[in-house]
């Protein structure tokens, strides 16, 4: 049976410096995160914080998002954003962690790769959904 009732915790606050403007903050669209494609330790602390910035991809043929990973074939491949604000992971009393977790990606905006979370490898041959501008990179003609 589904758990419709609203749920909010505190995350604390966040480490922002991957963002280097409010450009496109007011235009952060929703993402449903399918958390069985994150890994502790990796996408999440400890404390089940998923980290503001961590970049995520479209899953192909699905509603959901995962981790952006340029390896992949799923469609996480191709950058879809990133995750605004830091998310709280929340389990129930079986230790099941709920299986989509709502909040809002970032689509478009300046990022600087070296605070990102996960440390992908942002540059311009980078397959993306959104419009990013990646400090520091060095731009080539194409």
């Amino acid at each position: 049976m589904s758990d419709f009732s609203i749920k909010t915790s505190a995350t604390g606050g966040g480490d922002y410096r991957w963002l280097r403007s409010k450009h496109g903050r007011d235009n952060a669209i929703p993402a449903a995160i399918d958390v069985k494609l994150l890994q502790a330790g990796t996408h999440y602390d400890a404390n089940g914080v998923v980290p503001s910035g961590l970049p995520l991809g479209k899953v192909t043929g699905q509603a959901t998002y995962g981790p952006y990973d340029p390896d992949a074939s799923d469609g996480r491949q191709h950058l879809a954003g990133f995750l605004l604000e830091p998310q709280q992971l929340e389990a129930d009393f079986s230790g099941v962690t709920t299986q989509v977790l709502n909040a809002p990606l970032l689509v478009h905006g300046i990022v600087d790769p070296a605070h990102v979370p996960t440390r992908p490898d942002l540059s311009t041959a980078t397959k993306t959904t959104g419009v990013f501008v990646f400090v520091g990179v060095d731009y080539k003609e194409a």
